[in-house]
């Protein structure tokens, strides 16, 4: 018996199909003498610190850094009755195919469960990267040996291990660095997550910390013999210095320039035409429809995983949800009638657009050398009632449809004309452009905000094909009198906060943010041949669950649509290495990766450089402490740890009444047990510590400047009977005793406004 193990149902399902014969059991497909079972994703997950000794479940610095090698698997709970009928077709096998997905982590995930149950058995491997029945017979009788693969399995071995240790490691120190014991959510590090963290960080203070600024261009209006009128801008001559980005900042160089040619005659240089042809855009991706939807729909990334799901799983609706790719193979356009028509039938609103689509045209889409582990997602030749749909389910299909149903509708097409005039010497540059045919545009009319549906917007203005005609008539050396020079005043555009739309397009490519140029290009050679990836961190597949994660630990929060970071993850981020809070990490494991891939480099000696990586910091955080007050502060007022939410260390309007310097807001430090419902404590200290050490105790959410504490203390200690209470100031002070308790009997003074004034101090 012949043993197929596929990473998900529905390769099982058409595996099953093609070898023939295939009928439904338990847990797997009978053909024949084959058996086809399926995972469901990773069947197995790394053991917990826990697992290799009791003593780690409780953290204690002492223990770190924690070393978990040999690494062991346990069975994830909810997949143990699926693991089990795998285990059995396994003892029952005499030969067993891997049918992973065609990458790294779908290598692994088979290959860990062979090891796990130590299958010495032969072991073929099939590549699978389409569901199309050509290409999965093609698959089928071309099975090769599964060790050809170690490489790869071993490359996200190493990783998986690596973000264990790393992970465990790290957010025990800092957590028990902030506390003796981590009582509520822990300061949880990851190689991905706490990056992100750093990219919300920096953006906000960007965006707190811009100053209105602008910047300055020169118009020239221009006007040849028959009256066309044309505007130029300046090209900067290379004598004007300008900012990184090409902008001049200055108004100063310009107007020597702007009086130079005012008035005089210009001479045309040169006259360009150009047709563009622009493509619809590719069909969505996971990472590309969650930002979408975010966009047009406020879903959250989750959401769109989930929604996407039940339209996959339970309505057959669209092909596999979590791809990497937004190609399709060659051999899925033969599909391309069917599926337009189901479209057609399940959807009203796309009726007209699938009516006027051309199934015989061949988008840039259709390209089996793009296509990865996945291709794209795309609407499945499947009927349903829309109308039985939920709204969020509705809604993505449609989007999901409509991006398929453009790849069937002619291209944008857009004549552009650019003049350069020559005027006293310097150049100006004139853009014109007009819409020929809008193609698969009109699908995306009411997109107003989406980037790529309007992508590749018109270069310059937007005129009337007469006008772009006319323009494209002038010749070299044609004469145009500058009329008029003006210099334009444009506003600095300043940085915006994230939102999750924004933020999960930046994680394909934070190699722009990387200063060290080595580990830019690393971690752009790392997405090498990825279609969209640029210098990436996360999966498609992830992204949204590390934002998930930073937003449950307290570290970036979603306001009016933005995604912010908080006193916490501000202070957090501050205190951590540089190796914990930049890419630098993903792109310098990538480079040991490809050498673990290549048998140059094992996964214990990348695991023991990494360990003594961990090594160092924890030893540096041992014998320096963690100068961290302010996030210890925060840390305390997250829930679970502390209730209040206000933030805790900051500066106030308040001067120190010593050295006039700002004095800073802080949370005191509880003493004894704290309840959840605690009315937290505040302190008021010098900004200017160490060098003033002046403190005030906090009074009714200020500071205590004047010391009227420790008088009202004064005058309560020394308070006797009959005087008036230092506290109400109405009622006067009486001797009374203790009704019951352990100190009935006891006397004590009182004001006699009780309740209403709770003055108390024991009768001396």
């Amino acid at each position: 018996m012949r043993l197929w193990i596929a990473e998900k149902y529905e390769l099982a399902e058409v595996i099953a199909k093609n070898l023939g014969s295939s009928r439904k059991a338990v847990g797997h497909f009978l053909c024949g003498d084959d058996r086809v079972a399926w995972c469901a994703g990773h069947m197995l997950e790394l053991c917990e610190p826990a697992d290799y000794d009791e003593k780690y479940g409780k953290w204690n610095k002492d223990h770190l850094p924690i070393v978990m090698v040999p690494w062991k698997y346990k069975p994830i709970p909810n997949r143990r009755k699926q693991l089990g009928v795998i285990r059995d077709l396994i003892k029952e096998a005499e030969e067993i195919v891997h049918a992973g997905d065609a990458d790294e982590e779908g290598q692994l995930l088979v290959d860990e469960i062979l090891e796990y149950y130590k299958v010495k058995k032969p072991v073929r491997r099939v590549l699978i990267n389409d569901y199309n029945d050509k290409l999965v017979q093609k698959a089928i009788n071309n099975l090769q040996d599964n060790r050809k693969f170690l490489g790869l399995s071993q490359r996200a071995l190493a990783r998986s291990v690596g973000d264990l240790h790393w992970g465990v490691n790290m957010s025990r120190l800092y957590t028990l660095s902030a506390n003796k014991a981590p009582k509520g959510q822990p300061l949880s590090v990851g190689r991905v997550q706490t990056p992100i963290l750093g990219l919300v960080v920096n953006r906000d203070r960007a965006v707190e910390s811009h100053k209105e600024a602008f910047h300055y261009t020169l118009e020239g209006a221009f006007t040849v013999d028959d009256g066309t009128s044309m505007t130029g801008t300046l090209r900067f001559p290379e004598t004007i210095a300008r900012d990184e980005k090409g902008r001049l900042l200055s108004p100063e160089p310009l107007v020597p320039i702007e009086k130079e040619c005012g008035g005089k005659t210009a001479t045309v240089v040169s006259v360009a035409k150009e047709t563009v042809h622009t493509p619809a855009p590719l069909p969505y991706d996971l990472l590309e429809l969650q930002a979408d939807a975010s966009r047009k729909f406020k879903y959250s990334p989750s959401k769109t995983l989930k929604v996407t799901q039940a339209l996959r799983e339970k309505h057959k609706l669209i092909t596999y949800n979590r791809s990497d790719c937004r190609y399709l193979s060659d051999e899925k356009h033969q599909e391309a009638p069917d599926v337009l028509q189901a479209i057609k039938d399940n959807s009203n609103i796309l009726a007209n657009a699938v009516q006027n689509a051309d199934a015989k045209i061949k988008s840039r889409a259709f390209n089996s050398a793009n296509v990865t582990a996945h291709h794209a997602i795309i609407p499945t030749e499947a009927r349903a009632d829309l109308s039985a749909l939920d709204e969020a389910e509705r809604n993505l299909y449609l989007l999901v449809a409509r991006a398929y149903v453009a790849q069937f509708w002619p291209k944008k097409i857009t004549d552009t004309v650019t003049v350069v005039l020559d005027c006293s010497g310097y150049q100006f540059k004139v853009q014109a452009s007009s819409l020929v045919s809008p193609g698969w545009s009109v699908l995306y009319k009411n997109d107003a905000s989406d980037q790529e549906g309007q992508n590749n917007q018109d270069d310059g203005l937007s005129v009337s094909a007469e006008h772009l005609n006319r323009l494209s008539r002038l010749s070299e050396g044609e004469p145009a009198a500058c009329e008029s020079t003006t210099i334009r005043k444009h506003k600095v555009a300043a940085p915006r906060h994230y939102t999750e739309s924004t933020l999960l397009k930046d994680l394909r490519n934070v190699a722009k943010y990387v200063n060290d140029p080595k580990i830019a290009a690393l971690l752009r050679s790392k997405d090498k041949g990825k279609k969209g990836e640029n210098g990436g961190i996360g999966t498609p597949a992830t992204r949204d669950s590390f934002i998930e994660t930073l937003i449950k630990r307290g570290f970036i929060e979603k306001k009016k649509g933005k995604l912010l970071s908080t006193v916490l993850g501000r202070a957090f981020f501050d205190v951590l290495p540089d190796i914990a809070k930049h890419p630098d990490m993903t792109a310098l494991w990538h480079e040991q990766q490809c050498e673990i891939e290549a048998g140059q480099l094992t996964v214990e000696q990348f695991l023991t450089e990494l360990v003594q990586t961990i090594e160092t910091h924890v030893q540096e955080i041992k014998d320096q402490g963690l100068d961290a007050q302010a996030l210890i502060d925060a840390w305390q007022t997250q829930p679970g740890n502390r209730a209040d939410t206000r933030a805790p260390a900051e500066t106030t309007e308040h001067a120190c009444g010593a050295c006039s310097k700002p004095l800073i807001r802080r949370l005191a430090k509880p003493s004894g047990k704290a309840s959840s419902k605690s009315q937290a404590r505040y302190w008021y200290g010098c900004s200017g510590y160490p060098d003033c050490k002046q403190t005030y105790p906090d009074m009714d959410g200020k500071p205590d400047l004047e010391g009227q504490l420790a008088k009202a203390r004064q005058a309560a200690s020394s308070a006797s009977v009959g005087d008036p209470c230092p506290d109400c100031k109405k009622g006067a002070l009486i001797k009374r005793d203790i009704k019951s308790g352990q100190n009935a009997g006891k006397p004590f003074i009182g004001c006699s406004g009780f309740p209403q004034c709770k003055f108390f101090r024991w009768y001396k």
